[in-house]
C-alpha cells in the first residue's frame, strides 16, 4: 500500500506541476506589456522579490503579509533602503518563532492575517506537514484547520497611523484576491505591490485580478512564476 501511495502522490504532483505550467503560459500570453522600469531583486533566491527601483526609495513604509520562515526581503528593505516594515502572519509556527529572531527595531510583527473583514476565521493547514503556511481560502483542499485573528488593510493602517503604504507584499496562500479587491474598492493605493497568486486558482481569474490592478492605475513591472510586481503608473 505504501508503494502505491507514493506512486500516486508522485503522479498527482507531476499532474499539478503540469497544470501549473500550462496555467502560467495561459496567463503570460495575456499579460500586458511590462512597464520598462528598472527592477532590483531583494531577498533570498527562494523567497526574494523583484521591485521597481522607484518603489524602494529611502525611508518608505512596507507591509509584508505572509512571513513564513524567511524575512530576507523585509531585511533587505530595511538594510538597503531604510524602510520601516510591518510584517503580518497568524500562523502559530511563525508566531512562536518570531521572538527568537534577531530583528532590527524597524521590523515590526503582528500575529494577524490580512482579510476582508475583522475577526477570527478558519485557516486550513497545508497538505505537507513540514510546511508552515496556512490558508484562509483552503488553497490546498485540506480538512484540518485552526482559527486565528484577521483584519482588513484599511483598519490596520488606521490603527498604525499610516495614511499611505509605499510597498505591499502578499504571500498569503489564496487570500490575496479578496484582499486586493477590497483594497481597490477602499481606495487604498500602495506605490508598489508584490503579490503571489496562489494556485490552483483558475488562470482566467488571475488574469482578471491583474486587469483589476491595471484598471486601478497600476503597471506590471515584472513577473516570476506566480509572483507579480506592480507599481503605480507614472
Amino acid at each position: 500500500m505504501s508503494g502505491e501511495t507514493g506512486i500516486g502522490h508522485t503522479s498527482g504532483l507531476r499532474s499539478r506541476l503540469a497544470r501549473s505550467r500550462l496555467s502560467r503560459a495561459t496567463v503570460r500570453a495575456r499579460l500586458p506589456r511590462r512597464s520598462g522600469r528598472d527592477v532590483v531583486r531583494l531577498g533570498s533566491p527562494k523567497c526574494g522579490w523583484w521591485v521597481s527601483d522607484r518603489a524602494v526609495r529611502a525611508g518608505g513604509i512596507a507591509y509584508c503579509a505572509g512571513v513564513g520562515n524567511d524575512i530576507t526581503f523585509d531585511l533587505a528593505l530595511i538594510e538597503q533602503y531604510g524602510f520601516e516594515v510591518w510584517a503580518f502572519d497568524p500562523t502559530p509556527a511563525v508566531v512562536n518563532s518570531v521572538g527568537a529572531w534577531n530583528t532590527p527595531p524597524t521590523w515590526h510583527f503582528e500575529p494577524v492575517g490580512l482579510w476582508i473583514e475583522q475577526g477570527s476565521i478558519r485557516f486550513y493547514l497545508p497538505a505537507n506537514p513540514d510546511h508552515v503556511s496556512v490558508s484562509a481560502t483552503n488553497a490546498q483542499g485540506t480538512d484540518s484547520y485552526l482559527e486565528a485573528p484577521v483584519d482588513t488593510l484599511g483598519r490596520i493602517m488606521a490603527r498604525l497611523g499610516h495614511s499611505h503604504i509605499d510597498l505591499l507584499k502578499m504571500d498569503i496562500e489564496g487570500a490575496e484576491g479578496p484582499v486586493l479587491e477590497a483594497m481597490i474598492a477602499g481606495g487604498i493605493r500602495p506605490e508598489a505591490i508584490c503579490v503571489e497568486f496562489d494556485q490552483p486558482e483558475h488562470p482566467w481569474r488571475v488574469a482578471r485580478r491583474i486587469n483589476g490592478l491595471l484598471a486601478a492605475g497600476y503597471e506590471l513591472d515584472t513577473s516570476e512564476r506566480w509572483n507579480f510586481t506592480f507599481s503605480r503608473a507614472a
